[in-house]
């Protein structure tokens, strides 16, 4: 049984020994899947060839101890790239002779401090597209690179996070020379000198041309560069690196030529946000540090580049509008013209933000901003009202607006042009007057002389007529002024003396004659008469007979068609024309028979007359005081059918006299409308008070 059960145990054991190898490799086979790396250790440079042949991009090939590469070859591939690493302190790559050439591969040092640089170089060498990284000497000089003999090409490359005692990527030693072309040196350490490049015998040369040296130091002093040679470098930005003691970017005891002006260098540096300004001194004189091999008072010594951080936007006058920015000014309006002010040169805004120095190309803007500015220039931007370039036009102007003219007008019309609240008027040439006199129908079709910017109203003229002077009778006068006075007209008197047949002519039908003076107009009365007036006459009672005899005097309606001849009127017409009443005295026939002309009394005979009051209509209002007689009479005139013929309301002077009024006269006043009225309100009373008819 025991023997059994041992037999047993072992089986188990080896089938999970065999279960535990399997795992393992599937887990490396899924590691190596994963990382896409294949890592190949080689120990000499025909495995060194055969596994670059072999590998694929991405794949590490390892080494222990040194590696010799002799003759022309080629390491490396450019279809893909290859990382070959350093795994002990011993590990390096030893240049021999030939024309070598490492392209598209990674020398990566691997961390470890080891006792040389990562290329140990004797003959002539060229890097292309390769990266220097990782690697620490702290034995000697040159922690990626030392170059001893020969020379060395960089081009392409990438030097980082290296260490050295001196040169922490690069040492050129003996008579060995280094060219660097368009690479970057950064991250670089020295325990003492030249973070970057330690150029350390007087035989030595490095030229670099069109590279990056930056962020690296030195434990003491040269923390970019350290020469004792001859360095020559253009093209290339050296700055921000540090050392201690001074000299941050350069320590120089050798021939150092720094090819570039500061102008080329501020042209150099202009993408990376960096003014430079000066190489300077870079030592504190007063800590005193020493310095081996150093004189830090010889210009030259110890070297750092002055510069400014670029403005990381434009800078704007307190009073300017707008925002600044990156490179252009925003939160503008948008539609507006703007005139931007810097260095005492003006610009213009154009329609897309882009700056014209002509006026005339000035456009508003589409967006808000103005673009394609310099950051840490200052602007001044103000809002900017172009000149115009034409007149301006109101939207009821005739014609089109031009450069000082208006055109588009018609030939022989004379215009009407106003502007800020003055009135112009055309002349035959185009140009304007103010006196409206002076105004001529053009000869052409343009207003011309005018100013730009400013609004004009452009309107057709017509001069107005003058009008003829018309019949004073028919056109309203002046209060103020008299009307003229108009000779009376002579009539000739009858010969014979009216008989009882025929009746003497109604005044107002006929032609009166005026009296040469006239009575003073009323302002307050209106032109035109009203279809129902009233008309207040007050007669004085003393006529040219100076009777001082007054008798009672009644009051009496008169109507213009019917007069009683034993009276004496006075009858005050109307005229509707200039509201002007003329006095037309009358006398009744004489009843003496003195045989006097015209069968007409005396002036100086005393009469008085009789009113009977019975006989008086209604709407006839009648006053006395003794001495005056007042009538007023309504008269209703229907103003579509006034006729000549018909009845003006008239007012009568009666002067006292012993003439009996004729009664029939009251019933002679009833006109044909009155008595229409009559007849109507009798049918209306008919018809009202009418009894039912009795069926």
């Amino acid at each position: 049984m025991n023997i059994t059960k041992k037999r047993s145990f072992k089986m188990i054991l080896l089938i999970v020994l065999l279960m535990g190898v399997m795992i393992t490799s599937q887990m490396m086979q899924a590691m190596a899947t994963s990382t896409g790396q294949t890592i190949v250790e080689v120990k000499n440079l025909s495995e060194l060839k055969t596994a670059i042949e072999n590998a694929q991009d991405g794949d590490v090939i390892t080494f222990r101890s040194g590696l010799t590469i002799y003759s022309d070859v080629v390491i490396g591939d450019p279809n893909k790239h290859i990382t070959l690493k350093r795994l002990s302190d011993t590990s390096f790559l030893d240049i021999k002779t030939g024309n070598i050439l490492f392209q598209n591969v990674t020398l990566d040092g691997g961390g470890f401090p080891a006792m040389y640089s990562m290329a140990m170089i004797n003959y002539d060498v060229t890097f292309d597209n390769v990266t220097f990284r990782n690697s620490v000497n702290n034995k000697s000089t040159g922690g990626a690179v030392s170059v001893n003999f020969g020379t060395a090409t960089f081009k392409n490359c990438l030097f980082e996070d290296n260490t050295a005692l001196s040169g922490g990527h690069i040492a050129v030693k003996g008579s060995g020379s280094t060219i660097i072309a368009n690479s970057i040196l950064k991250d670089g350490y020295a325990w003492s000198n030249g973070g970057a490049i330690w150029n350390a015998s007087s035989d030595s040369t490095t030229t670099i041309t069109s590279s990056l040296i930056t962020n690296n130091s030195a434990g003491d002093y040269g923390g970019g560069l350290s020469n004792k040679g001859t360095m020559i470098f253009s093209g290339t930005k050296l700055y921000d690196n540090t050392a201690p003691n001074g000299g941050a970017d350069i320590g120089n005891t050798g021939n150092l030529n720094l090819a570039d002006s500061i102008e080329q260098l501020i042209e150099l540096f202009k993408d990376d946000g960096i003014i430079p300004k000066a190489w300077i001194n870079d030592y504190d004189f007063e800590a005193g540090i020493y310095i081996p091999d150093i004189d830090p008072s010889v210009p030259n010594t110890l070297l750092k580049l002055d510069y400014d951080l670029a403005p990381t936007e434009v800078t704007l006058f307190p009073s300017s509008l707008g925002s600044a920015s990156d490179g252009k000014i925003i939160g503008l309006e948008s539609g507006k013209y703007y005139k931007i002010t810097s260095n005492d040169v003006v610009s213009y805004s154009k329609a897309d933000g882009s700056l014209t120095t002509t006026e005339s190309e000035a456009s508003p803007l589409i967006g808000i901003e103005i673009i394609g500015l310099t950051n840490g220039e200052t602007y001044m931007v103000e809002e900017f009202t172009p000149t115009p370039i034409t007149v301006l036009l109101d939207s009821a102007s005739l014609g089109t607006a031009d450069s000082g003219k208006i055109t588009g007008l018609s030939a022989d019309k004379m215009y009407k042009v106003s502007v800020d609240g003055t009135t112009n008027y055309t002349k035959t040439d185009g140009t304007l007057t103010s006196n409206e006199a002076e105004a001529e129908a053009l000869t052409g079709t343009e207003i011309v002389g005018l100013i730009n910017g400013v609004t004009y109203l452009v309107e057709e003229y017509i001069p107005p007529v003058e009008e003829e002077p018309t019949d004073p009778g028919t056109e309203p006068t002046d209060p103020d002024e008299e009307d003229p006075i108009e000779e009376p007209i002579d009539e000739e008197e009858p010969t014979d003396p009216p008989t009882d047949e025929e009746e003497p002519k109604d005044p107002v039908d006929q032609e009166e004659p005026k009296n040469e003076e006239v009575e003073d107009e009323d302002p307050d009365q209106e032109s035109n008469t009203p279809p129902t007036s009233t008309t207040n006459n007050t007669t004085n009672s003393n006529n040219t007979s100076n009777t001082t005899n007054n008798t009672t005097n009644n009051l009496t309606t008169h109507n213009s068609d019917s007069r009683d001849d034993s009276s004496t009127v006075n009858n005050n017409s109307y005229d509707h024309s200039t509201h002007t009443t003329t006095e037309n005295t009358y006398l009744p026939p004489s009843n003496d028979g003195s045989g006097e002309k015209g069968g007409q009394a005396s002036a100086s005979q005393h009469q008085t007359i009789t009113v009977d009051y019975g006989s008086i209509a209604d709407g006839i209002k009648v006053q006395e005081d003794g001495k005056n007689i007042t009538i007023n009479v309504n008269v209703n005139v229907d103003t579509n059918e006034k006729k000549e013929d018909e009845a003006e309301p008239q007012a009568m002077e009666v002067a006292s006299s012993n003439v009996e009024a004729d009664p029939r006269s009251a019933a002679s006043n009833i006109t044909w409308v009155e008595l229409v009225k009559i007849c109507l309100l009798f049918g209306i009373f008919i018809c009202v008070f009418r009894r039912p008819i009795a069926k």
